[in-house]
């Protein structure tokens, strides 16, 4: 499959300071990919780049495989990006913030391709103007007007900052129908990890510029533990037990906490086989936040 974007070895210096740091990435067509990595990691800069805002000082960027001429304006095209927030027109409604954004880009539009973009993302082409939306409507608006130029990538930097939980929601709802219904792909860079976790099927992560690691979804899980937590009425024998299994473990409250890489249930299987019984068992599978927080993503 031919990637909507690929970049191989950029960089971009401000100041003689690499900001990206010859980074590649691929976005497949109908991907949606979590970009992740700690403030002044390059995440915006990146997007930025990706997108053709920001011409790289070296590396090479190709859309849909076209790396120069019209062909490759023409696919470039097919790119829209959010950084650093939604960028509207305060004074202006929804439909005339898609308007002046489709004549900025040098598109035509007409007023059925703005109302179904708008219908797209439940907002009404009504005159309330965009100073007076709310942060979920301001995001929603933002990917309307990506969508009404027919793009086939959205490159999204911090989507769901300040949203209330009702407007999370509805921006997750929002990407992961788009996605199913139009196909288009999607790069998402945010701090909420566990959003990103349940939206993305693949992970990039950034560190001082620089690509460290790319996992795909089953991948990460590989890498995530899980929490086995039980009360034993032979608390003594069930340490032992544990202690002689090399199993990392605690115990809090009354409660065993037992790292398990494994099986959990063949964990508990092997306790009672060795006589310890146990009750309010508990299994938790741990996330991409503490994969990530504890530096097991860039284990190999």
């Amino acid at each position: 499959m031919e990637p909507i974007i690929e970049a191989r070895e950029i960089t971009k210096r401000y100041r003689k300071a690499s900001v990206v740091d010859g980074a590649s990435i691929r976005v497949l067509p109908g991907q949606i990919i979590g970009l992740i990595g700690p403030n002044g990691a390059g995440k915006t800069t990146l997007l930025r780049l990706l997108s053709g805002l920001v011409v790289p000082d070296s590396g090479e960027i190709s859309y849909y495989g076209q790396k120069k001429g019209k062909g490759f304006e023409s696919a470039k095209s097919k790119i829209a990006v959010t950084a650093d927030g939604p960028s509207l027109y305060p004074l202006l409604s929804a439909k005339d913030n898609i308007k002046a954004y489709a004549l900025g880009r040098g598109f035509p539009i007409s007023d059925d391709e703005v109302e179904d973009a708008l219908r797209c993302v439940g907002l009404e082409p009504g005159k309330k103007v965009a100073r007076n939306f709310s942060m979920g409507m301001k995001q929603r608006l933002s990917i309307a007007m990506a969508l009404s130029g027919g793009c086939e990538a959205i490159l999204l930097d911090e989507p769901f900052n300040g949203l209330d939980p009702m407007g999370l929601k509805q921006i997750v709802t929002l990407i992961r129908r788009i996605n199913a219904e139009r196909g288009i792909a999607f790069l998402i860079s945010s701090h909420n990890l566990p959003e990103l976790e349940g939206l993305c099927e693949s992970f990039v992560f950034l560190e001082k510029g620089k690509v460290k690691k790319a996992l795909s979804k089953d991948e990460l899980k590989k890498k995530e533990r899980r929490i086995v937590s039980f009360l034993a009425k032979d608390a003594e024998g069930c340490r032992r037990l544990l202690s002689e299994s090399s199993l990392s473990f605690e115990r809090k409250e009354g409660f065993f906490r037992v790292d398990c890489d494994g099986d959990p249930l063949g964990l508990v299987d092997s306790l009672r086989r060795g006589g310890v019984e146990i009750s309010d068992l508990s299994i938790e599978r741990e996330g991409l936040l503490s994969v990530y927080s504890e530096g097991r993503a860039y284990d190999e």
